[in-house]
């Protein structure tokens, strides 16, 4: 059974072979090309897309619907069960490869591009973002993007024991930030001490150097040794900025940077420049919690 309704297109090129159900409405479009090879079920309904170009091939199960979307191009091969909805987006790449089930929807984002590669189950819901990038390589990975059921479980558990401090860090977080960075100036040569080399041209630019800065003026606690059961020595600065804010450059391996983890204790992982990070993670339990900003991640751990 096969059924393909399209109107008003420029180019259509839709190719459907040897599948038990395929079902692909597409309306209002310049160009669709949607090759479907020996699928049980491909549910594909395409809206007021300007280019949508979406193959898929040997899989049982696929659900990829797409509305309102400029450019959309999503290519789902060897995979039991695919669920894929994009809405009112301007830039959706979705590769998904030899998977058992994947299930990404991505509501009202500029750009958001998310490979996922050799992966038993994926669950990536994001939701009003501007830039997502989330690439998921060889594991069994639940990733979890802001805007998804862990990240809002940790912000409904803090509003409810703590209604009246939910915002409280970014509502004074602007006027103690200069006083941090006076403070810290004072006190210690903190570029030298965080190996710092960039520019501070902006208040974000600033307010994200005085997190960097808030380990260095709270004196090191003692380094517990692994095999001891107490402190074998007190921790070096060094040791207290990365059990903080663990800095590294885009394009970290990040299951690769955490199996080397010894630390049990959440912290924050920055990748790019430390006064500018593209990427920003809460770690606890060599877990990943996405967060939008530094001090989000303050915030949360």
């Amino acid at each position: 059974m096969v059924i393909i309704p399209v109107y008003t297109s420029a180019l259509v090129i839709i190719p459907v072979y040897t599948s038990a159900l395929v079902i692909i409405p597409v309306y209002t479009s310049t160009l669709v090309i949607i090759p479907v090879y020996t699928s049980a079920l491909v549910i594909i309904p395409v809206y007021t897309s300007t280019l949508v170009i979406i193959p898929v091939y040997t899989s049982s199960l696929v659900i990829i619907p797409v509305y309102t979307s400029t450019l959309v191009i999503i290519p789902v091969y060897t995979s039991s069960l695919v669920i894929i909805p994009v809405y009112t987006s301007t830039l959706v790449i979705i590769p998904v490869y030899t998977s058992t089930l994947v299930i990404i929807p991505v509501y009202t984002s500029t750009l958001v591009i998310i490979p996922v590669y050799t992966s038993t189950l994926v669950i990536i819901p994001v939701y009003t973002s501007t830039l997502v990038i989330i690439p998921v390589f060889c594991g069994w990975v639940i990733h979890i993007t802001a805007g998804s059921d862990l990240h809002n479980s940790f912000m409904i558990d803090f509003r409810m024991l703590f209604p009246s401090a939910i915002d409280a860090l970014f509502m004074q977080w602007p006027n103690c930030f200069e006083k941090i960075m006076t403070y810290g100036e004072e006190q210690v040569d903190w570029k030298q001490l965080l190996y710092f080399d960039g520019n501070l041209k902006t208040n974000d630019q600033k307010s994200k150097a005085a997190i960097h800065i808030l380990p260095l003026l709270i004196p090191p606690g003692m380094k517990w040794k692994e095999g001891r059961k107490g402190p074998s020595k007190h921790a070096t600065i060094d040791d207290a900025c990365l059990s903080f804010v663990q800095v590294e450059k885009i394009g970290t391996n990040i299951p690769a940077c955490l199996e080397v983890v010894k630390k049990t204790q959440p912290f924050l992982l920055a990748l790019g420049k430390q006064e500018d990070p593209e990427r920003v993670f809460v770690i606890i339990e060599r877990q990943t919690v996405v967060c939008s900003s530094l001090l989000e991640g303050l915030d949360l751990f």
